[in-house]
Order: structure tokens, then C-alpha cells, then sequence
């Protein structure tokens, strides 16, 4: 994949229009998401931040949290990252791949912190208590180990 300096004007027009034609006036949260990390890939980082906190801490959208906390902590944040996962796992949630991408990305957080412990029982939870996440998404099994 090479660079297109248009790629992010490019999804920056699907979004409005989207928004444009939503009978709530916002784009999908996939569709914003791509446009936060089309920002961050163009390293406009101060504005992937804004969407992606928007997109987690706002509308509590489970799908941004990993783009998010990545930013996070590489903006050693570790913190705030660890209390957006809680907070989205406090949500009752009848999604269960939903509930597994966020067990997985706590892991993360926890491993970046070097609780060890910690990662690996969220890792636990996420391979004994989600079969029906691993079936729609076998990648979890294998960015669990």
C-alpha cells in the first residue's frame, strides 16, 4: 500500500456524506473510526485523538477502544486507557465480541503496565468465557496467546 495524499479527504467526504443521509446526523462509528485512523496515518494525531475520544469515551463505542488506547499509551497514559476499558466493561453488554475486544485490549494495557498477572487473567476470561467471540472472529484466540 503506498501513501495518497487524498486518502483522508477522500473519507473525510464519505463521512459527511453519510452524516449527511443519517436520520441522526452522524456517519456510523466504523466509518468514523477509519477517518480517526486515516488522521493518525497522516500523523494529524491531534485530531485522530478528538474522533477516537468521541468515538469511547462519548458514544462508548468498543470498536475504537484499541486504535485509542494505543494512542494512549504511547502518550504514556497508561491510566486513562485502563479506566476506558473498565468503564466500557462495566456496561452491561449482550455483544459478546464486543466484550471480548475490550478483555483483549485490557490485557494489552495491563502488559504495558508489566501487570503480567493481570494481562494474562483477561487473556484467561477472553479464551474460556467467549466462544461465541473466537467463532466470529478466530483472530481473538490467536492475539490472546
Amino acid at each position: 500500500m503506498r501513501f495518497d495524499s487524498q486518502r483522508v479527504r477522500k473519507i473525510e467526504r464519505a463521512v459527511a456524506v453519510r452524516e449527511l443521509f443519517s436520520p441522526t446526523g452522524r456517519a456510523e462509528p466504523w466509518l468514523r473510526l477509519t477517518l480517526a485512523q486515516a488522521y493518525e496515518f497522516s500523523r494529524d494525531r491531534k485530531r485522530a485523538l478528538e474522533m477516537l475520544s468521541q468515538l469511547v469515551e462519548t458514544e462508548k463505542y468498543h470498536g475504537a477502544l484499541a486504535a485509542y488506547s494505543l494512542i494512549l499509551r504511547l502518550n504514556n497514559n497508561h491510566q486513562r486507557a485502563l479506566e476506558l476499558a473498565n468503564s466500557l466493561l462495566a456496561i452491561p453488554s449482550d455483544a459478546p465480541y464486543s466484550v471480548a475486544l475490550v478483555l483483549l485490549e485490557r490485557a494489552r494495557i495491563h502488559a504495558s503496565l508489566g501487570d503480567w498477572p493481570a494481562a494474562e487473567r483477561d487473556v484467561q476470561s477472553l479464551l474460556n468465557s467467549n466462544p461465541i467471540a473466537q467463532a466470529f472472529d478466530p483472530r481473538l484466540h490467536t492475539e490472546g496467546y
